[in-house]
């Protein structure tokens, strides 16, 4: 279908948008002004809803969804002028009108708008809101954290709000519905003023003379919405208000949204596309993924990234990784201070990917060099063995004071930096998702337990990167040797593999038997015949057991799933002496750097608990659609994007096997390690795989690669 969107570059909007082109529809959006997250498949018309172009968009669309804000004072807002126009020239073409209006707000306000669009010519579908509550953090969202906060509606019943997920289902699913006139969209069940309060205490009382929803509660008709429509919120009243409150914690609420406080690492509040566009290569090599190449930062290389995420990945690995890698990326740009041209191409580039591989950007980490104590472009240049590129080294990044102002960030960052480490891994330690404990839920909740865990991933790799920039200038300060750019590799080596492997390889040591019987991949033997051994193996399992080789592709198995590779890697490690620990003096900067690397450890095993927890989710959301012959096998949903998934597409199949397709053809080729502007594919060169007892058998494959401490 042919869908318009007014509002585009609003929090919502951009949700909105990106779901529906992954459901296949064409998006054309309309706003003021562009916004950076905005999926680059939509089109956007840059107008106001008076001119011209309104009517032309509407003409060409078979279904018009006005998101632009009705309240004067808010961001984005069209107002009732806007109503106005969009009814008229819905009216005039007669495509069909969806306005989301909220119940909760001034009746004068939204009855007029949506009386407006209701008495119009044209086919209409009102969308009567409950307070919003979610991740997006917009004026709506805080509007309803104040409004349950100050509990000046404190009544009798039950309160019910509406998740920014479910209505962004809802919308996928009413723009290829004729049906018309108005439904109410609201949780089935609500939550009291005090539960609320007490869920949404880690945010603290909010700053005075900040608007709340005049008729919180005022009174919704469900019926229709499960009879009619068929739907159900994937959110409960309580654990989208929880949701809520982690989001907002870390931020400051405002008239206009919630912005984050200094030093604060808060929950990401949007969701960042991770579509590229196709760059300069063969037409029989390059990737759907491919992205495009700045030639102003033309040179890339697979160091940095191909140990820690080796290739060619699965579209819904390369999606979600991307994602947050980015998210990550735009976190560190800001604690490094970057200038905005240099920032966005951080953010875009630094990781990028050709033929299904993500690639190092060298030019910008090169050019980004001045600004980390530590680095400089002539040791990333050597990465390239005889120098055969040039760097860009913009004037503004000529500061001599850069260095020491960004030791300074780094220490002031750091401060709070493990806290928030545990209270992630705490997080997601508490929402334990199991085989049995997904197969219970709903398709509603599923979808939104698959939204949830993505924002966690991207949440974990933000902690992370933000974690392994910290490490990398606190033990420079501290004169250590150590990687300085928070790049993949660096972001996510762990000792907490070949930790536990250590401590098993200690205990067969000491029995020749136990040895053998490990050697030899026995583990029923040794649960029969060393009870003690057992218990320490399942132990260190349950630690581990999301962890595993190339853990961040999805389709991977993990060790839990594969037991005998520990048992392996600690028998192979028996066989060598134990490694003594040097002592080392530490200065008070050595100790914040250890332990920034310590909680940056803990983040990123958290993170990989979050995607085994989403790998875990994907195969029943796969069998279920299997089920339904949506999909062929369930391993198919790991060849979709997560958009995709959720909202899947009349074409699923021919992608799903298109891209199978594609990605064994970028199996069968060999990319150059370094690119510089365009690539081939490197004939004869031969691409091995990972072994997964080389991987946690010895420490040093865990830690980052050298070229990233120069």
């Amino acid at each position: 279908m042919r869908i318009a969107v007014t509002g585009v570059t609003t929090d919502l909007g951009l949700l909105v948008a990106g779901q529906l082109v992954a459901a296949g529809h064409q998006v054309t959006g309309m706003a003021q002004h562009g916004h950076r997250d905005l999926d680059p498949r939509v089109e956007l018309v840059c107008a106001p809803l008076d001119s011209p172009a309104l009517q032309e968009l509407t003409a060409d669309a078979e279904a018009l969804i006005h998101l632009a804000p009705v309240e004067p004072e808010v961001p984005e807002s069209a107002g009732i002028s806007g109503i106005v126009h969009v009814t008229q020239a819905a009216s005039r073409s007669g495509t069909r009108l969806l306005f989301c209006t909220h119940a909760a707000g001034d009746p004068e306000l939204y009855d007029q708008a949506a009386e407006l669009v209701s008495s119009s010519w044209g086919p209409t579908l009102v969308i009567r809101l409950a307070p919003l509550v979610g991740r997006i953090a917009d004026w709506a969202v805080c509007r309803t954290a104040v409004t349950l906060l100050a509990g000046k509606h404190d009544g009798p019943g039950p309160i019910r709000v509406l998740h920014t997920d479910d209505l962004c289902r809802f919308l996928a699913r009413a723009v290829g519905s004729h049906r018309t006139g108005q439904v109410d969209l609201a949780t089935a069940d609500g939550l009291t003023y005090v539960t609320a309060r007490r869920l949404l205490a880690p945010i603290g009382t909010p700053p005075r003379r900040l608007p709340s929803w005049q008729h919180p509660d005022p009174g919704f008709r469900l019926i229709p919405l499960q009879r009619d429509w068929e739907f159900e919120c994937g959110w409960s009243a309580g654990q989208a208000v929880a949701d809520m409150a982690g989001a907002l914690t870390g931020r400051r609420l405002g008239h206009s949204g919630a912005t984050p406080l200094r030093r604060h690492l808060p929950i990401p509040a949007e969701v960042i596309a991770s579509v590229g566009v196709q760059c300069t290569a063969p037409q029989d090599a390059a990737g759907e993924f491919d992205y495009p190449i700045d030639p102003r930062f033309p040179v890339f290389s697979t160091a940095g990234c191909s140990d820690a995420l080796p290739g060619p990945l699965t579209p819904m690995t390369l999606d979600i990784a991307l994602g947050a890698t980015r998210r990550a990326q735009r976190a560190t740009a800001e604690a490094m201070g970057l200038p905005e041209p240099l920032a966005a191409e951080w953010e875009a580039r630094s990781v990028a990917v050709f033929g299904h591989r993500l690639y190092t950007g060298v030019s910008i980490c090169a050019a980004i060099a001045p600004l980390v104590p530590g680095a400089s472009a002539d040791g990333i240049s050597r990465l390239l063995g005889a120098g055969q590129a040039q760097y860009p080294t913009p004037s503004v990044l000529r500061r001599t004071a850069a260095g020491a102002a960004t030791v300074r960030r780094m220490m002031a960052l750091s401060r709070h930096y493990p806290d928030r480490c545990g209270s992630f891994s705490t997080s997601v330690l508490a929402a334990k998702l199991d085989r049995a404990a997904v197969e219970a839920l709903t398709d509603a909740q599923l979808d939104a337990r698959i939204r949830l865990l993505r924002n966690q991933i991207q949440q974990g790799w933000t902690l992370a990167g933000v974690g392994a920039l910290a490490e990398g200038v606190l033990a420079r300060a501290a004169r250590r040797p150590h990687p300085v750019l928070p790049l993949p590799s660096v972001i996510t080596a762990t000792s907490h593999l070949s930790v536990e492997t250590a401590a098993l390889a200690d205990a067969l040591r000491s029995d020749a038997e136990l040895r053998s019987l490990a050697a030899a991949g026995d583990l029923a033997g040794l649960r029969s015949g060393a009870p003690a051994f057992a218990a320490a193996f399942d132990a260190a399992l349950s630690r581990v057991g999301h962890r595993g080789p190339g853990e961040a592709e999805l389709s991977n198995p993990v060790l839990a799933e594969s037991p005998e590779a520990l048992l392996a890697a600690a028998a192979l490690a028996a066989g060598t002496a134990p490694e003594s620990a040097g002592a080392e003096q530490a200065d008070p900067v050595t100790h914040r750097a250890d332990a920034v690397a310590t909680a940056r450890e803990q983040a990123w095993d958290a993170t990989a608990r979050a995607i085994n927890h989403l790998r875990v989710a994907l195969r029943e959301s796969g069998s279920r659609l299997s089920k339904r012959h949506i999909l062929a096998t369930c391993d198919d949903v790991f060849y979709l994007t997560c958009d995709e998934l959720l909202t899947p597409p009349v074409d699923t199949r021919l992608r799903v096997r298109r891209r199978r397709e594609e990605h064994q053809r970028l199996q069968d080729i060999s990319l150059p390690e370094i690119i510089n502007g365009q690539w081939a594919p490197v004939p004869g060169a031969d691409d091995r795989g990972v072994d997964i007892v080389a991987l946690i058998e010895q420490p040093e494959a865990s830690q980052p690669s050298s070229w990233a401490r120069s």
